[in-house]
């Protein structure tokens, strides 16, 4: 199941944690990601790349590139995800340039394992401190590594963006085709078009990913202790055979997913 996680794209939003795990689906986000890994091994997918990573190097993930990761044993690395508001100063000066994805000389990457420590351990609520040290950050890399240029794997904020960011905030309503059709003033074929481009999958079978999603995480926490009937609907089913016919056709692409994969 892929994801637009959309709480990590708050306007000047900063996470940067020490974690042990890498564990999430397949997602992305307009904010960019460093995965600095400091004990272990592991693969980053970024969309059709696979990069082995080990101790000492850095990842980067750009913004909207949909990415996962694996590893094995144990694992200790730093985890930052960083709003583009904090990469005004850089693209003002490379507006056409972005980070390699992998940074794998550990020796190099020293200083910058260093700066995000100091940066971890001074916490993230001053703003102005967080420009500052992303700043210094960028031109650690850009001192030790060359930037990455014209290539096309790196999304800008297009149509297709604000079409997922709009299925995501209106999942639970009567969304179709022709309803985003007449809110962005596009043909439904070019509608359908861009959103397989940014997702994979067509709109109908993204759109009930996200509602089953929600029925999901609702029924973990089912408080409220509301009916099934309810918690479909209120995720934006029409009926509950309409919300069994969605799950057993995802699950049935899980399953082919995972056969293919052995």
């Amino acid at each position: 199941m892929l994801f637009y996680i959309n709480e990590a794209d708050i306007p000047n939003s900063l996470f940067l944690k020490e974690q042990t795990n890498l564990k999430a689906a397949p997602h992305f986000h307009e904010s960019v990601e460093f995965i600095l890994l400091k004990q272990g091994k592991a693969t980053a997918f970024i969309k059709d790349k696979e990069i082995p990573l080990e101790a000492g190097s850095i990842c980067y993930i750009p913004s909207f590139a949909v990415h996962h990761y694996e590893w094995e044993g144990e694992l200790d690395a730093l985890v930052m995800m960083v709003s583009s508001t904090y990469l005004l100063s850089f693209k003002e000066v490379y507006p056409n340039g972005d980070f390699p994805l992998l940074m794998c000389d550990a020796k190099k990457n020293q200083p910058l394992f260093e700066l995000v420590e100091r940066w971890k351990d001074a916490g993230t609520a001053n703003r102005l401190a967080n420009i500052g040290y992303f700043n210094l950050l960028a031109s650690g890399i850009l001192e030790r590594y060359p930037l990455r240029t014209g290539e096309k794997d790196v999304f800008d904020e297009t149509l297709s963006v604000r079409l997922v960011q709009y299925i995501n905030a209106h999942y639970a309503e009567d969304i179709s085709l022709k309803s985003l059709s007449n809110v962005f003033y596009r043909s439904v074929e070019y509608i359908s078009k861009c959103i397989h481009t940014i997702v994979g999958r067509n709109f109908r079978d993204y759109l009930n990913q996200i509602r089953l999603r929600q029925v999901f995480v609702t029924l973990a926490n089912n408080k409220e202790e509301k009916s099934l009937q309810q918690i479909v609907s209120d995720a934006g089913f029409t009926s509950l055979p309409t919300y069994y016919r969605a799950k057993k056709r995802y699950f049935e692409d899980e399953t082919l997913s995972q056969n293919r994969d052995l």
